[in-house]
């Protein structure tokens, strides 16, 4: 008995989870018992019956007409279930799209100077053509480095804001240290909020990472 009560069950569930299926074929069913009832009565008709031969004659191609007619509806449909579900079937291996963290922008660059992180390295040439030497309107600190083989060598740390004369009193030393190669001269920045910090505390701070990491190119009243 509970064999029996399970087997209902399973049967339940897939009617259920297939209903707009389940209900197809039962239309599916209606219809082609009915054609062929129609094709019986047909057949009954053209040959026990002299009166009604002809018309049971042409009861039975109308239902060969229809049957072809519902053989192609049926085709149609279930090449339509058999493509779908195609399309919703799990991905194997090799269809899988790489994976999205190759299209990710990279992550922020940091660089840590005596304990202070500053920002992205770039390469001090282009960074010069924006006027960062020229304007005293910002207030903030930068390193220049010097990069070689894959590594960073610290040369100087400074103050920005003081205009061009800052770049025109070190740059000499840095070229120098640098093995005169201007190509590799490199410059990170750290921007300060205006009005969280005054000039002196960064001057102050200028001082402490100088003392710890003791670049080539220090200037003691820097």
């Amino acid at each position: 008995m509970a064999t029996l009560i399970d087997t209902f069950n399973k049967i339940f569930n897939i009617i259920s989870g297939n209903l707009p299926f389940t209900f197809a074929f039962i239309v599916f069913f209606i219809v082609f018992f009915i054609i062929f009832i129609s094709f019986i009565v047909g057949i009954f008709m053209a040959f026990f019956q002299e009166e009604e031969r002809e018309h049971g004659r042409k009861v039975i191609l109308r239902s060969l007409y229809v049957f072809f007619i519902f053989f192609i509806v049926v085709l149609i449909f279930t090449l339509s279930i058999y493509f779908i579900k195609k399309e919703k079937s799990p991905l194997s291996v090799s269809e899988f799209p790489p994976a999205p963290f190759s299209d990710f922008p990279p992550p922020p660059e940091f660089i840590n100077i005596g304990g202070v992180y500053f920002g992205a390295v770039k390469i001090l040439k282009e960074v010069e053509k924006k006027g960062i030497f020229e304007t005293t309107k910002i207030i903030g600190l930068y390193a220049i480095l010097c990069r070689k083989d894959g590594s960073d060598d610290i040369i100087y740390v400074g103050t920005l804001g003081k205009g061009k004369t800052e770049k025109e009193s070190n740059y000499k030393c840095w070229l120098e240290k640098c093995g005169n190669e201007e190509k590799n001269l490199y410059i990170t920045g750290l921007i300060f909020p205006e009005k969280q910090f005054n000039r002196n505390q960064v001057t102050e701070l200028n001082k402490k990472i100088n003392s710890k990491i003791n670049p080539p190119c220090f200037v003691a009243d820097n």
